[in-house]
């Protein structure tokens, strides 16, 4: 699974290039949510208060039409407790 993250992480955009495809666009749709993941109670800093699970957040930018032009890292720094 790994080396599949890792080749898609090489495919994908830099923010950069992200940027220069969003500034051709009359508008961009940018979007959030948390996605659940498998952690233990005391893991905190993974742990959605609004949600009631732990999670990983991520935000996307995407074309009119759907079509993805980046997705964030995950950031479950963003939660709160």
């Amino acid at each position: 699974m790994s080396k599949a993250v890792d080749l898609l992480a090489a495919l994908a955009p830099t923010l950069e290039q992200a940027m220069t495809t969003v500034r051709k666009k009359a508008y961009v749709i940018i979007d959030g949510t948390v996605l659940p993941i498998d952690r233990i109670a005391a893991d905190q800093p993974c742990y959605s208060g609004k949600k009631k699970h732990h999670g990983a957040n991520v935000h996307v930018l995407a074309h009119p039409a759907g079509r993805l032009i980046r997705a964030s890292d995950a950031c479950p720094e963003l939660f709160t407790i």
